[in-house]
């Protein structure tokens, strides 16, 4: 889960980072790792279980899954209606 307090102490479960300055590329980063920690612990995914896990919004999820598909660290399937991302080996 994402908690931002006063605007630059970011926290995702145990792990705390310190930002001096909140930038669109720094959100979206912050975001794809909490994404790619999902699919790490739960393995191959359907964005709808992303945005349950993550407890990001739809949108934050696939600007998270964008940034990550350009870093080339994720495969994106599609099965019967549904998108399946999963991290690349």
């Amino acid at each position: 889960m994402l908690t931002i307090l006063r605007g630059y102490l970011i926290i995702l479960g145990s792990i705390s980072i310190l930002m001096t300055e909140i930038t669109v590329e720094s959100v979206f980063g912050v975001n794809a790792g909490i994404v790619w920690e999902a699919l790490h612990q739960n393995g191959p995914s359907a964005i709808d279980n992303l945005v349950k896990a993550t407890g990001l919004s739809r949108e934050l999820v696939y600007g998270a899954l964008g940034w990550l598909g350009r870093e080339n660290k994720i495969i994106l399937e599609k099965r019967g209606r549904a998108f399946v991302v999963s991290l690349m080996p």
